[in-house]
């Protein structure tokens, strides 16, 4: 019998803080432009009921190439799929949790389009394509650029328009500073697949550079993005305090070191110490013997954590 905590898994709670985190940053800037709380919240819920989805339509398929693919099956990452594999979790019960989250996501923005206004309907037709077809894009290199737009631009705009009835340049600047540490995470997820992702003939980015070791430096170029719209964001503003995200450098540099040795050896186990924190579910990846994986995404997803933490605080010192 499933329990709550297998449904969390299977949903990829760990990811759960990226898309909180990042509407965090707009809703809170709403606030400070008047905008109305009661819609921020509603449209918060229904972008992470949307996430959600999108994390389990990319396991509903890729568990099929697992059953259909026994190289993929031994390269992909440990504890891929665990819980369909393990009969936990059914495939049809992913299909019907899918269904679910999609149509309680759909309500929400039927409601907020004869709340907020029309340009609500074009926005959740972004969003659906995105749901639907994510895992399509990771197959053809696209998963970065549906990322980038809908985690970015869309979500914040999107966010801020609903709550104040208007977009924003100075959104569509706050939204490119914390989307290109978003997309990180995203394209950390795919190096560390890049062996498993390369076996199931998977064309993401990092498979279309063809070297994983190659691939790791344009993880740099998300970074510097995302640093050149923060500084853009802070002389925009006049705001100083967006600077400080500029503290999150030493994780960076720890990170491709982290990623390099994975690149090299996929057996060596982190050394975790105060600073690692959170490290979610951990007893369970011991278990599965993936603290390799797990710690060097976790790392990742740490450092757009506290991005977006920075994001928030210098928002509020405005």
């Amino acid at each position: 019998m499933s329990t709550v905590k297998d449904w969390l898994e299977c949903v990829r709670a760990y990811s759960i803080p990226i898309t909180v985190m990042s509407w965090a940053v707009v809703f809170v800037y709403g606030l400070k432009m008047g905008g109305n709380v009661w819609l921020g919240l509603l449209a918060g819920i229904g972008i992470e009921l949307a996430h959600l989805a999108t994390n389990l339509v990319d396991d509903y398929l890729d568990y099929k190439i697992i059953m259909r693919d026994q190289n993929f099956h031994n390269t992909v990452q440990k504890g891929k799929c665990r819980l369909i594999c393990q009969n936990i979790i059914s495939h049809k019960q992913i299909g019907i949790a899918i269904i679910i989250l999609c149509s309680i996501a759909a309500l929400i923005g039927v409601t907020l389009f004869f709340l907020s206004g029309p340009h609500v309907w074009w926005l959740m037709a972004i969003g659906a394509a995105a749901v639907l077809f994510y895992q399509k894009c990771s197959l053809i290199g696209c998963s970065e650029l549906a990322v980038g737009i809908v985690y970015g631009p869309l979500m914040f705009e999107g966010t801020y328009y609903v709550m104040t009835g208007n977009f924003s340049w100075e959104v569509l600047i706050l939204s490119l500073a914390s989307v290109m540490f978003s997309e990180q995470f995203l394209y950390t997820h795919t190096l560390l697949d890049y062996d498993g992702d390369m076996i199931s003939h998977k064309k993401t980015l990092a498979c279309r550079i063809g070297d994983k070791n190659k691939a790791l430096w344009l993880l740099g170029g998300f970074f510097t993005v995302g640093f050149i719209a923060l500084a853009a964001l802070a002389i925009l503003t006049h705001n100083w305090f967006y600077l400080a995200g500029f503290v999150t450098l030493p994780y960076i540099v720890w990170l491709f070191k982290e990623l390099r040795q994975f690149n090299t050896d996929k057996t060596v186990l982190p050394q975790i110490n105060k600073l690692n924190f959170p490290l979610d579910n951990w007893e369970q990846v011991v278990k599965d013997n993936a603290e390799s994986f797990y710690f060097r995404l976790l790392l990742s997803r740490n450092i757009m954590m506290y991005m977006s933490i920075i994001l928030i605080c210098a928002t509020l010192k405005n």
